[in-house]
């Protein structure tokens, strides 16, 4: 059943692995973003406090790598190789267009509103953390946004590297070749 063909020639195990993709890619991601919308609106509001931004920025740490845990175990059905090296390219271009974003708030390069909005909004992970890593640590702010972009950085190198089960083949499959 796994190799049937559908009409328009794509199988059905591959629609299944796109699936299965997709939901380990989404879940960190909207998760993210809530998290990011409820900062703002708490911060709107007069400020969450310390305990709300330390809960999110573990949340979205969890997720995280709970993500990137998804596509080396066998929990999704297989492991995801291709999945865990899209995820870490989203990191790994979370963290640089958070940094762009801070580097303008901090006046270093030219501040530029749309694209201030556009690098927070797609540095979401590291932008999320950073207020609960200097509550947690009690560090400055530059200190706090190097510490979680190297947190979300370190996530990422997990999900490139490729597991244990990659650079091994099936035997029945090695024999067929």
């Amino acid at each position: 059943m796994t190799g049937k063909k559908t009409k328009q020639g794509l199988s059905l195990r591959f629609l299944t692995e796109l699936l299965a993709g997709l939901t380990v890619l989404l879940y960190p991601m909207v998760v993210t973003a809530v998290l990011s919308m409820l900062q703002t609106l708490a911060a709107e509001k007069g400020g969450g406090g310390k305990g709300l931004d330390v809960f999110c920025m573990l949340l979205t740490a969890a997720v995280w790598l709970g993500a990137a845990l998804l596509t080396k175990t066998r929990w999704m059905g297989r492991a995801l190789p291709k999945t865990g090296l899209v995820l870490s390219g989203m990191l790994f271009l979370s963290v640089l267009f958070y940094v762009l974003a801070f580097a303008m708030e901090q006046e270093v390069i030219g501040f530029s509103g749309v694209l201030w909005a556009f690098c927070r909004l797609l540095g979401a992970p590291a932008a999320v953390s950073v207020d609960g890593m200097q509550a947690l640590l009690g560090t400055e702010t530059g200190t706090a946004a190097m510490l979680s972009c190297g947190v979300y950085l370190a996530v990422s190198f997990l999900a490139a590297f490729p597991g244990k089960e990659s650079g091994k083949q099936n035997p029945k499959a090695a024999g067929k070749n």
